[in-house]
């Protein structure tokens, strides 16, 4: 078992003899220093920017394609997630730019009731950001007050790899596809959980001669909950649960986006294939969900508005 804790850890890997010990950052993050192995360089981009005095404004970092359009931005309020935030001392600072793309839209846990805490399912997005920006033409813009700055790098390929830049862009336009999908799914069922709490509430602030749209307002949840457990298996209690549990439409996509961007190469034949059923299957489930809104639930909020009680929120 590896030691995760204060203090040194001798066994830093499975396998892999060393010794490593916690360091607190400026930042407020961990973490683990070597002393007896060396150590790679952090993964990603490395960004270096000189500030000449503390500034008392805010910084500014944006990443663009060579289309000029914005891949994703970092800032150095102190909100930010200390990881992903600038630093703005005197001097020299440095930014990991993990070479993401932004991840998709996540699922609300507050919407999500539960007699239990349910382990997390680990994805390719699980230590943050999305698709792989593909090798290319890039620039970074640093921004302060009025002052800013635009330098131009490349991402090169591994040389060791003879996949061509036309393979490297089909496959992140599939990883990308993908990942907007999933976030179409996850808002979906988002707005069916806000939607069947708001239901459920409703049978208490009905009055009695208005009883009868409760009957109306469970029927809804039912229907609901059949596009909720197409997109999302919600069964699941630990990360295993795909073994005794139907998948869910998020369980293929995930896995999918994982088969695609596992290697430097353009998707298969087979991928593709899948991914266009499953990203169809997707759209088939959100257009009964927009169906059912515009519908029922907006014939529903037209009864209970006229009974003086606040519409369901779509």
């Amino acid at each position: 078992m590896i030691f995760t804790g204060d203090g040194k850890a001798y066994g830093p890997a499975f396998g892999l003899p060393g010794t490593t010990y916690p360091v607190k950052l400026a930042d407020g993050t961990t973490e683990r220093r070597h002393l007896d192995a060396g150590e790679n360089p952090p993964a990603g981009a490395i960004i270096y920017y000189w500030l000449d005095n503390t500034p008392e404004d805010e910084l500014a970092l944006s990443l663009q394609d060579a289309d000029g359009n914005t891949i994703t931005q970092f800032s150095s309020d102190e909100s930010q997630d200390p990881s992903q935030r600038l630093t703005k001392h005197k001097g020299m600072n440095r930014f990991i730019w993990n070479i993401r793309y932004p991840g998709p839209e996540k699922l609300d846990p507050d919407l999500v009731e539960r007699p239990y805490e349910p382990l997390a399912k680990a994805d390719i997005f699980s230590k943050g950001g999305g698709p792989a920006a593909p090798p290319g033409d890039y620039s970074v813009k640093l921004e302060c007050g009025s002052a800013s700055q635009v330098v131009s790098f490349e991402i090169r390929k591994d040389p060791r790899v003879e996949t061509t830049q036309a393979d490297f862009d089909e496959q992140f336009a599939l990883v990308q596809n993908l990942t907007a999908k999933l976030s179409d799914l996850r808002s979906g069922v988002n707005q069916i959980r806000r939607m069947k709490n708001q239901l459920h509430e409703l049978s208490g602030r009905l009055p009695k001669k208005r009883r009868a749209l409760a009957t109306q307002a469970n029927k809804l949840v039912t229907r609901l909950e059949a596009i909720e457990g197409v997109l999302v298996n919600v069964h699941r209690e630990t990360p295993r649960d795909v073994l005794r549990h139907t998948a869910g439409l998020d369980d293929t996509l995930g896995d999918l986006i994982s088969v695609v961007a596992i290697a430097d190469f353009a998707p298969t034949d087979q991928a593709k294939e899948v991914a266009e059923q499953t990203m169809g299957q997707v759209d088939k489930q959100v257009a009964k969900l927009d169906k059912l809104i515009d519908g029922p639930i907006a014939a529903l909020n037209e009864k209970i508005a006229g009974a003086g009680i606040s519409t369901i929120g779509v």
